[in-house]
């Protein structure tokens, strides 16, 4: 193992992330230290495994991971209009007894996870998604995005 490896695994079995690293060895590129974490990684003895996962346990500092990988309760809402278009999409799955999973393969959404971001209030949607989602509560783009009269506007 050359030494750029074997600084790599150190920092990787003490729970760091290659971001992580990057940042910790600025002479190399991003890219090329996260072939090398990665090829560390796969290399990695069962023991030495458990000890990376206990490290990155007790890390107190460790970064929050971004976009769809972190968990919903650390997530903010993006706004009104997608609470609103989430929750007229929930109250027609739920009209229907369908599961997430039944309902994202009948009206073919790419996955249940998306279609429960959509509910949640998480997920930006595209205008090609408001559209469909339109057709399919048989609504206009219109009814879906503005309040209900006597609401205030966001």
């Amino acid at each position: 193992m050359n030494p750029t490896h074997q600084r790599i695994k150190e920092l990787a079995l003490e729970g760091l992330l290659h971001q992580e690293i990057a940042s910790k060895l600025p002479h190399l590129r991003p890219e090329t230290v996260r072939v090398y974490f990665s090829q560390v990684i796969s290399g990695l003895t069962s023991e030495e495994a458990d000890r990376r996962q206990q490290a990155r346990a007790r890390r107190t500092d460790a970064p929050s991971k971004r976009g769809y990988h972190r968990r919903f309760s650390e997530r903010r809402t993006l706004g009104p209009e997608h609470i609103r278009i989430g929750r007229k999409l929930l109250d027609h799955r739920l009209k229907n007894g369908m599961t997430l999973g039944q309902f994202s393969d009948f009206y073919e959404f790419s996955n249940r996870v998306v279609l429960s971001s959509m509910e949640q209030g998480y997920h930006d949607f595209t205008m090609t998604e408001v559209q469909r989602i339109a057709q399919i509560l048989g609504t206009t783009i219109e009814d879906l995005l503005c309040p209900p009269p006597g609401a205030l506007a966001a």
